[in-house]
């Protein structure tokens, strides 16, 4: 949540100020409109987008079979141990305090935006409508200057109607769909009501909307004068509706400015418009590309022995839809080898090949040789819910630094990967009799029927192999 924030708030605190720097004096209305509002959008999304780009290459390994069950209903009792998360007690904390004062908020500007929308609702539902072509027009006593919301158009009565500069003006709104950006920025003030930023921007867009619709006004009628004499009388009355477009906004200096100055060249708008694409471009190179840079090879031979959890009568943990421990891990472990089976001075032995089981010795009998023993499992939980994957290594005896290292450098793979990794320790018989640095990966929990659907699966298993993979080349540099 906090990335999030961090970097929703800097690319729109970057993006408002390229627009207040470079295009805010520009006539480049339309220009600045869609800027405008794809910064918001942007601002919004961008923290959610990640596209890997991994840098290092890859030999596409071939898609293996995962072995049939052959029972209708298997029951198992696990031996092995299962991380239980205990409940925390309740405490109230500066994050809960920040969580109360946030829905507070969240509370206080929905309720706004209810209202002001229900106020429309209601005026319309109290007036008369006279149906257009492209629009509706509303007559109200209650209208004190007209506005715009969607395609209705609100007047006091027919002589504002009659009076073609302020029709004209709220018909650019109209046929624009400028609510459509008034709606989307008033939303995000719910949600983001404690950014400054947004309340900056919802300003901008409402004024740009005003120099839209003032350019074809004045385009268009063959009295200008008497358009500027009708902002300067109308302008500075206060908005009664957060929702609308509304011709008597409130910047008369930044309206009557923007009206006199003079065209500036098409060349250096253009540049202008450029830099500010280039900008937003930037950002999202910078915050959607997740690079991953290309791994050194070892410098002198590193052997891993993969094992792949249980085997042949020994299926391990198994799930509700006939899913195996023992199918999932041997799968996953071949899918390393494959991987590393080309890079130079990485050796893999695999415990085992083929759907066997080994006794535990049998497993660690080759360890004395190795540069590290990587055990992969899958669990069952008696919580459903939890999906997170674990790690746990021996620490009381002289590899324990090492195999640690490792296990932190799986965590900080898999956590790459958006999924929770946890750290401890433990003394099953292969760390422990281990003759290298030895680490047991629990790579999730069958009983959560979306992980385990994940983990059987050709893309979840290619994944995890490749965060394997890459945990392996890091600690043999």
């Amino acid at each position: 949540m906090v990335n999030y924030l961090i970097v929703s708030s800097l690319t729109l605190v970057i993006l408002y100020f390229v627009y207040f720097l470079v295009l805010r004096q520009e006539r480049t209305f339309e220009f600045n409109r869609y800027f405008l509002v794809g910064s918001l959008v942007l601002g919004v999304i961008l923290p959610f987008l990640e596209i890997p780009v991994d840098l290092q290459k890859h030999d596409e390994s071939p898609q293996l079979i995962a072995y049939q069950s052959l029972m209708d209903e298997v029951t198992f009792n696990h031996d092995e141990a299962i991380l239980v998360v205990p409940e925390e007690s309740f405490s109230l904390s500066w994050h809960t305090v920040l969580l109360a004062l946030y829905l507070l908020g969240l509370l206080i500007m929905t309720v706004r935006f209810a209202r002001s929308l229900l106020q429309l609702v209601r005026l319309k539902k109290d007036a008369h409508c006279e149906i257009e072509s492209d629009h509706v027009n509303i007559y109200s006593s209650q209208v004190k200057h007209p506005f715009t919301f969607f395609r209705w158009i609100y007047f006091q009565n027919e002589s504002q109607r009659a009076d073609y500069n302020l029709f004209r003006h709220e018909l650019v709104h109209a046929r624009q769909w400028h609510s459509f950006d008034i709606l989307l920025v008033e939303v995000l003030m719910i949600v983001f009501w404690f950014q400054p930023i947004i309340y900056l921007f919802r300003k901008s867009i409402s004024l740009n909307h005003e120099f839209i619709a003032d350019r074809q006004v004045v385009s268009a009628t063959k009295t200008p004068t008497d358009y500027l004499h009708k902002i300067l009388n109308m302008s500075g009355q206060p908005m009664k509706y957060s929702l609308v477009s509304n011709f008597s906004f409130i910047s008369l200096k930044n309206r009557l400015k923007m009206l006199q100055s003079a065209p500036v060249s098409g060349r250096n708008s253009f540049w202008k418009m450029a830099t500010a694409c280039l900008v937003a471009l930037g950002l999202f190179s910078v915050f959607a590309f997740s690079i991953k840079p290309p791994l050194p090879s070892p410098t002198k031979e590193f052997v891993v022995i993969l094992d792949a959890g249980h085997g042949g009568e020994d299926a391990g943990a198994t799930s509700e839809f006939g899913l195996t421990e023992k199918e999932i891990v041997a799968n996953i472990t071949q899918k390393v080898q494959a991987k590393l089976s080309s890079e130079r001075n990485i050796k893999i032995i695999l415990t085992r090949e083929n759907d066997t089981n080994l006794e535990l010795s049998e497993r660690v009998a080759q360890t004395a040789k190795a540069d590290l023993f990587l055990s992969l499992h899958v669990e069952n939980h008696q919580n459903h819910d939890q999906d997170f994957a674990f790690i746990i290594y021996y620490e009381r005896n002289e590899l324990s630094e090492k195999a640690e290292y490792m296990a932190q450098v799986l965590a900080n793979e898999i956590e790459n990967c958006g999924k929770e990794c946890k750290v401890g320790y433990s003394d099953y018989y292969v760390l422990v009799n281990s003759k290298c640095p030895a680490v047991m990966l629990n790579l999730g929990f069958l009983s959560n029927k979306e992980d385990a659907e994940y983990m059987s699966s050709t893309h979840g298993q290619e994944e995890i192999a490749q965060q394997v993979f890459r945990a392996i080349k890091i600690a043999a540099i």
